[in-house]
């Protein structure tokens, strides 16, 4: 298991392909490259990865309870199960992401670009 504590960076590139359960709360990945990164069940709980690219990543199961989300790239980026509770997803470009399960209860969608999304069975509990 991975684990970072008060991480704060810019416009990093993660050259890694798996950070599976790793402990990311809080971190600051403003304008991060973590494309295709599979992040499946990490805990990202109130992370700020404002204009972060995701493109392709894997965030099944992940917790980003009340993450800073705006200008993200989440095309095709895999949520299901995901917590997304209180989260700000403003101005995040969504097509092709997979919503299956997710909670987005309080998560604020406003300006999103939801072309293409697979799936919208989000739950709000």
């Amino acid at each position: 298991m991975i684990k970072i504590l008060n991480m704060y960076t810019r416009e990093v590139l993660l050259k890694v392909e798996t950070l599976i359960g790793a402990n990311l709360k809080g971190a600051k990945l403003t304008y991060a490259d973590l494309t295709g990164v599979n992040l499946t069940g990490a805990n990202l709980k109130g992370a700020n990865l404002k204009g972060a690219n995701l493109t392709g990543s894997n965030l099944t199961g992940a917790n980003l309870k009340g993450c800073l989300l705006t200008h993200v790239n989440l095309e095709s980026v895999d949520l299901t199960g995901a917590n997304l509770k209180g989260s700000d997803l403003r101005y995040t470009y969504l097509k092709g992401v997979n919503l299956t399960g997710a909670n987005l209860k309080g998560s604020d969608l406003r300006y999103t670009y939801p072309k293409g999304v697979k799936e919208w069975s989000a739950k709000g509990d």
